[in-house]
């Protein structure tokens, strides 16, 4: 597990699903990632807007604030973390509003999904923007 003051960087998970946001907190933790958890979009908000975090996990599908909304709501904020969505079904019209919407959003992982994938997704993206130091 990544001590403090020594991470590649602070991820944000939010997604309602308690058991994949422990398997992705686990998986990023090892990888030396201080990793924070959000069940909903609210309390995804309230921290991301009082803390540093430097790439956002979001789910596309949650109740109540779901993941469009959310994003919409940090970006008219300023909060200037990358940020990948979740989803379940990356459809064409799903893509869509997202590109549409001047979002600012820097990739998508469909479900299902391994953690694998999601961290090659989150290490391009921090890479491309200077977050990360490769180990190599």
């Amino acid at each position: 597990m990544a001590e403090a003051g020594k991470t590649k960087g602070v991820v944000l998970i939010v997604d309602d699903d308690e058991d994949l946001r422990r398997l992705l907190q686990r998986h990023l933790q090892k990888l030396e990632y201080a990793v924070k958890l959000c069940g909903t979009g609210e309390a995804a908000l309230k921290l991301a807007t009082s803390q540093r975090i430097d790439l956002i996990l979001v789910d596309h599908s949650m109740p109540g604030m779901g993941g469009f909304e959310v994003i919409q709501k940090l970006r008219k904020a300023n909060v200037a973390s990358k940020i990948v969505v979740i989803t379940a079904a990356l459809e064409e019209e799903v893509f869509d509003r997202y590109l549409d919407s001047n979002l600012a959003v820097d990739g998508f992982v469909n479900k299902p999904f391994d953690a694998g994938q999601v961290e090659r997704c989150m290490e391009t993206i921090l890479v491309r923007n200077g977050k990360f130091v490769s180990p190599f």
